[in-house]
């Protein structure tokens, strides 16, 4: 897999080790974020090879966010309580 300017992800870790930084490498985590399980039933299975967290609320994905720690979030922007903004 290449980054934005053509360099391998291995090749980045390598340097950021040699820099004196980790990157956890590992499997992607991903947390979909929506009120509606029907959407956040969906994507789960269209992601199914990934790690997936699901959150149903702004305040249940905030929790999510600090446990989980993903490395991409689908966030619907009409939350009730709360702008997905």
């Amino acid at each position: 897999m290449l980054n934005g300017r053509g360099r391998s992800l291995r090749s980045v870790n390598s340097t950021c080790l040699n820099l004196g930084y980790s990157i956890d490498m590992g499997e992607p985590k991903i947390l979909i974020v929506d009120d509606e399980e029907a959407a956040r039933y969906g994507m789960g299975r269209a992601l199914r090879s990934y790690v997936v967290s699901e959150a149903g609320s702004v305040e249940e994905a905030r929790r999510k966010v600090v446990l989980v720690r993903p490395d991409l979030i689908l966030l619907d922007i009409n939350l009730p309580g709360a702008s997905g903004l």
